[in-house]
């Protein structure tokens, strides 16, 4: 009874920030596993392109075949330091992983099916998400109109271009909203961060 709750609660959220035009969270379902690294990497990228689809449109797109890149660093790192063959992440793994932020987001976009992605469709279902299977079903968002959509014009004439500001970047659409002066301080690394801790550890690692 309290699960039937918890997915109608979550199916009327969503219809509710659809309604007032907010952006949602989105889970990219699709093709990864392939017989070569290049299939996989090239299914990286049409996922890659399916998110900044959904940016552009006004919504937070999560990529799960992003972790292509994580598989690829740890292999060249296990090739020049054998012993770190233990962090190598397992499929169970990837899937455990996914599933933290499919659960966290709104919808989830159906790019493409495949066995694991109609899978993550019907966890979908369960857990009361919207589905999207078209671009043209995804609404418009409104991410406090840091991006603005650009105008109908722009659109037929230049594809993407003119979605934000004119020198391409956010200050130039808020002048000095959440920007930082020229010259003034730069955020500090926390001591102990991971870059620290990656240089102590990892140093000589290959960067290629």
């Amino acid at each position: 009874m309290l699960w039937r709750l918890w997915r109608l609660f979550r199916r009327v959220r969503t219809a509710w920030k659809i309604y007032r035009g907010r952006p949602l969270r989105i889970y990219i379902a699709g093709p990864y596993s392939a017989e070569t690294q290049r299939k996989r990497l090239q299914n990286t990228n049409l996922a890659i392109d399916t998110a900044i689809f959904l940016w552009y449109k006004g919504h937070y797109p999560y990529v799960p075949h992003l972790t292509h890149f994580l598989d690829a660093r740890l292999a060249k790192l296990v090739d020049w330091r054998p012993e770190l063959a233990r962090f190598r992440l397992e499929y169970e793994d990837y899937i455990s992983w996914d599933r933290e932020y499919q659960d966290a987001c709104d919808a989830l976009y159906l790019r493409a099916e495949s066995p694991g992605a109609l899978r993550e469709v019907e966890r979908a279902r369960k857990r009361g998400q919207v589905i999207f299977r078209h671009g043209q079903d995804v609404p418009i968002g409104h991410r406090e109109k840091r991006y603005p959509l650009p105008s109908r014009e722009s659109r037929e004439n230049g594809g993407l271009r003119g979605g934000c500001g004119p020198e391409g970047n956010f200050e130039s659409v808020h002048p000095g909203k959440g920007s930082r002066p020229p010259g003034g301080p730069r955020r500090r690394t926390p001591e102990g961060s991971f870059r620290e801790i990656q240089t102590l550890e990892l140093e000589g690692a290959p960067q290629g």
